[in-house]
């Protein structure tokens, strides 16, 4: 869902049903590894319903394969970020996450939320966001390298089953 302005023309209602829609789709495709939702104006609302999604118990399933969400240029504020933040704490599931090209400017908490969560999660592996400080930067590299190597170290394992 690439560059669609679709959500914009839509009453508030009509909105809120289809961000609801396709949250729920994410996790419904057993196919659906990648959800591409960049420049789609995803607002911290819709953030909130597609996070929520995706820690649910469903979302959460074998049976969901969603390794990697893309949320490139959104208009996802400083809330936003942070309820990510918590989404990265608690998430098992998302290896890729894609904030390139944000629209809104990110406060230094916000960032430093962001930077926490990741210490708390050990399966995202790439994080795609432009932090402004380079203490968040190497904060995160490291983090994310961590990760990189568990999740060989789990693929050497099912390998040697």
């Amino acid at each position: 869902m690439n560059n669609n302005n679709m959500l914009g023309k839509l009453t508030e209602e009509q909105r809120d049903k289809m961000q609801e829609l396709i949250s729920y789709a994410l996790i419904d495709r057993e196919q659906m590894k990648v959800a591409q939702l960049c420049n789609a104006n995803v607002d911290d609302n819709f953030l909130k319903k597609i996070c929520d999604t995706i820690l649910s118990e469903k979302g959460q399933s074998p049976d969901c394969h969603l390794e990697e969400l893309w949320l490139e240029s959104n208009p996802i504020s400083s809330d936003g970020i942070s309820y990510l933040a918590n989404f990265i704490r608690k998430d098992k599931k998302i290896r890729v996450l894609k904030l390139f090209g944000n629209k809104k400017d990110i406060s230094t908490n916000a960032c430093n939320e962001l930077c926490t969560a990741l210490e708390e999660n050990t399966t995202l592996t790439k994080l795609v966001f432009e932090f402004r400080l380079q203490q968040h930067r190497d904060k995160c590299e490291k983090l994310l390298r961590r990760n990189q190597n568990i999740w060989r170290e789990a693929q050497k394992a099912k390998a040697n089953k």
